[in-house]
């Protein structure tokens, strides 16, 4: 069976969100490159995090969608206790995190982002936020283009 035009349209559109979603990740993990450069976890996760991307480039959407969409109101709202609570932290890492080959990965990342913005000067919390803030609008257009709920 020949894909339709508005499916060809749809594939395009969530491949864009991807691309965007991911390469907002990425972004995020040169910044903490930079403010660590030593630190050879961070060149370890830049590297899976790239062969993430080269493998699926929805995995890594289809993985943090859920945990932006649940904290959209502190994102919004700018509440800092999204990315400096430790409690907060690691009430999530234990309800969303997937107990699999990832997993540590997945804490590291999380616990990274909070990091660097606890560390980070004020242009690079706004960064952050800035970063956040978009990948949050991206999870919910893939969201609504795709038919996902939580």
């Amino acid at each position: 069976m020949e894909e339709s035009k508005e499916d060809r349209k749809k594939a395009k559109a969530k491949s864009n969100i991807c691309n965007k979603f991911n390469r907002h990740v990425s972004q995020m993990l040169i910044m903490v490159g930079k403010k660590m450069p030593n630190d050879p976890d961070i060149w370890f996760m830049r590297k899976r995090i790239s062969l993430l991307i080269a493998t699926s480039e929805e995995d890594l959407i289809n993985r943090c969608y859920p945990k932006l969409y649940e904290m959209r109101t502190k994102i919004l709202e700018r509440d800092e206790t999204f990315l400096t609570n430790e409690e907060i932290e690691k009430k999530y890492i234990a309800k969303y995190i997937k107990k699999d080959d990832n997993e540590e990965y997945m804490k590291d990342m999380v616990r990274t982002l909070r990091n660097l913005y606890i560390r980070g000067v004020k242009e690079e919390q706004e960064l952050v936020w800035s970063k956040v803030s978009s990948m949050l609008e991206l999870a919910l257009e893939y969201m609504l283009l795709t038919g996902q709920h939580i």
